[in-house]
């Protein structure tokens, strides 16, 4: 195991070396827990300026292009962005792999297990669950350990697989709902979501599902009904489309760089490669930069709106997605 910070090594020494372990992938690292991400994006080299983020609150029809500017679309961001989560996690588990399969293309933080360590990256909320008393099944979170409460809500959670990796890395993990921006964070309005377990994790398509838990059945409510309005204006617009979709459609991401608040950007898919029996990864335009991990990627005109294809990475050909079926 490497000693990433060890004696004369100073943070910033340290962060870029990390930053190399993690190769193409996108989380936002930190050495100083949440304190040190606004330093980060302020210092980043990806996207300097980050002039090509729209903050959400200030999302419009206008920062479309001029064919895509349909009300109905701008609803569909917005509700993909009422669903989006930033997801923090402090732990790296001692199961992480070395590769992620046998093309022996490194697993980003192995060399960083059990190490103390802040790790960003985003996520997307999807099903959801509320158990009653006449379910009987105790809520797992930390709180009700041993209490035995029995009226409780699930969130699932899909992130990439290499930003929350097992059960050990899943109870080490938040997921923030409602960070649309600083002053969202600095008011209240956020809820943070602590996850308690994994569900589907596929490693070599890169996807991972966290399982959360909450007592506000009323945000429960709310991603319930985000994901029902998302699902039927996205049958809307899928019908409107011509199908088989041509390359250059536009493609959306709604993410948390470098761990801070919600933003927006745009462009369009360049690829589609097909990659296993019915599954495709897709190379964008789009602009992302650490702490955009597992971000939902949006395609204009994609029936599967729901389970669908979760920001991975960048390479010199682009932004790339991990595997989901087309």
């Amino acid at each position: 195991m490497s000693d990433i910070e060890g004696p004369g090594t100073t943070t910033s020494q340290a962060r870029t070396e990390l930053n190399l372990l993690q190769g193409n992938h996108e989380c936002e690292v930190s050495f100083n827990g949440e304190a040190g991400l606004h330093v980060y994006r302020n210092r980043c080299t990806k996207n300097p300026n980050h002039s090509k983020f729209i903050p959400l609150p200030s999302f419009t029809a206008s920062d479309l292009p001029l064919q895509y500017g349909d009300e109905d679309i701008v609803q569909t961001v917005k509700l993909n962005a009422s669903l989006t989560v930033r997801i923090c996690c402090t732990q790296t588990s001692l199961d992480r792999p070395q590769f992620f399969a046998d093309d022996l293309q490194p697993f980003p933080f192995y060399n960083y297990q059990r190490r103390p360590l802040t790790r960003t990256g985003t996520g997307r909320a999807w099903s959801t669950r509320v158990f009653k008393d006449s379910d009987n099944t105790p809520c797992p979170c930390s709180k009700c350990t041993g209490v035995g409460n029995k009226t409780w809500g699930r969130v699932s959670v899909y992130t990439a697989r290499h930003v929350v990796f097992d059960k050990h890395e899943a109870r080490n993990t938040s997921c923030r709902f409602g960070y649309d921006s600083e002053e969202h964070l600095r008011d209240g309005l956020t809820v943070d979501l602590e996850g308690v377990n994994i569900g589907v994790a596929d490693h070599h398509g890169d996807l991972c599902e966290i399982i959360c838990v909450t007592h506000d059945l009323g945000l429960v409510e709310k991603i319930t009904q985000a994901r029902i309005s998302l699902m039927k204006l996205n049958a809307k617009i899928y019908n409107a489309c011509v199908h088989p979709l041509p390359s250059g459609i536009f493609v959306i991401i709604v993410s948390h760089p470098h761990g801070c608040s919600k933003q927006v950007t745009v462009g369009e898919w360049t690829a589609k490669n097909s990659v296993r029996e019915a599954e495709t990864a897709y190379t964008y335009t789009t602009d992302t930069c650490p702490g955009s991990s597992g971000a939902a990627v949006y395609i204009l005109g994609r029936l599967g709106v729901g389970f669908c294809h979760l920001h991975s990475g960048s390479t010199n050909q682009g932004n790339v997605s991990g595997y989901w079926m087309n």
